[in-house]
């Protein structure tokens, strides 16, 4: 699928700027157009569920505070925009949204007729907001989301060198794979990886394998072994083994409430991966 609509999801924070540096280089590689979006909630908008309760506790004051926070970080998103804009190939510079209202209206009004949501991708350590963000996106647009690491102090390629493609015939790994072929078609190395348990023979990847070759990819099969790693873990590690620049999966197969409450392979490729993910639902 060819790349010419990317929305990148700021936050107002000074990780906005490396985003939008990684952001316009994928962009401008891939003759694509970045635009991008931020989100405030008018905080403003319970006040008709509490009523006469503001005044008895004196709530006004606090929501004047968050309308301001909000305005301030929608300021500083769109100075990063347009800083980093100024930097980048004009035919990569698209608009900026300011959208006041849930964030599921946002996505699904300005991300269903993009080709790739951009956002920063959750650390290590993990970053709820970020993760909840990442799911959201997936969730409402339907598109692929790439998640870029925090970025180092090198100038960025915007190309993903060496890429490791999970496939275990699923939907979403299929939706995965076609949502990739631009960054597939980029790679110098592409290796489709499917990981089994102790003694378990796989025969998917000759399918992925044909599939790709018919779109000028040229990939390398691998069975790995799953080694009692949660699925998540074993891709990410998997890949920060082959020194991969992007992984690409499937995300968030299983049901909202188990991905929330147990995990999920998705959170945990997010947190352990150290290179950037496109993740497709």
């Amino acid at each position: 699928m060819a790349v010419r609509r990317m929305l990148a999801l700021l936050t107002g924070t000074e990780a906005d700027a490396p985003l939008l540096r990684d952001a316009f280089a994928v962009a401008s590689r891939h003759g694509a157009r970045l635009d991008a979006l931020f989100v405030r909630r008018s905080a403003r908008s319970g006040a008709d569920f509490l009523g006469d309760a503001f005044s008895v506790y004196g709530m006004e004051s606090l929501l004047e505070d968050l309308e301001t926070a909000g305005s301030q970080a929608a300021m500083a998103a769109k100075s990063a925009f347009e800083t980093a804009a100024g930097a980048a190939k004009e035919k990569a510079v698209g608009g900026f949204t300011d959208f006041i209202g849930l964030p599921a209206d946002a996505l699904s009004a300005h991300g269903r007729l993009c080709d790739v949501v951009v956002m920063a991708k959750p650390g290590a350590e993990g970053d709820r907001a970020r993760e909840d963000a990442a799911r959201a996106a997936l969730l409402e647009t339907g598109r692929p989301v790439l998640l870029l690491p925090d970025a180092g102090a090198e100038p960025a390629s915007g190309r993903f060198a060496r890429v490791t493609a999970a496939w275990d015939g699923s939907q979403e790994a299929a939706r995965a794979l076609i949502g990739a072929l631009d960054f597939l078609a980029d790679a110098e190395d592409v290796d489709v990886v499917t990981v089994t348990d102790e003694g378990a023979a796989s025969e998917l990847g000759g399918a992925a394998e044909r599939y790709l070759d018919l779109h000028g990819v040229k990939a390398d099969l691998r069975e790995e072994d799953r080694e009692g790693r949660p699925m998540g873990v074993a891709l990410a590690e998997i890949a920060n083994e082959s020194k991969a620049d992007l992984l690409v999966m499937g995300g968030f197969g299983t049901s909202a409430w188990r991905e929330q409450v147990g995990g999920g392979a998705t959170r945990r490729a997010m947190r352990h991966a150290a290179c950037a993910l496109l993740v497709t639902h």
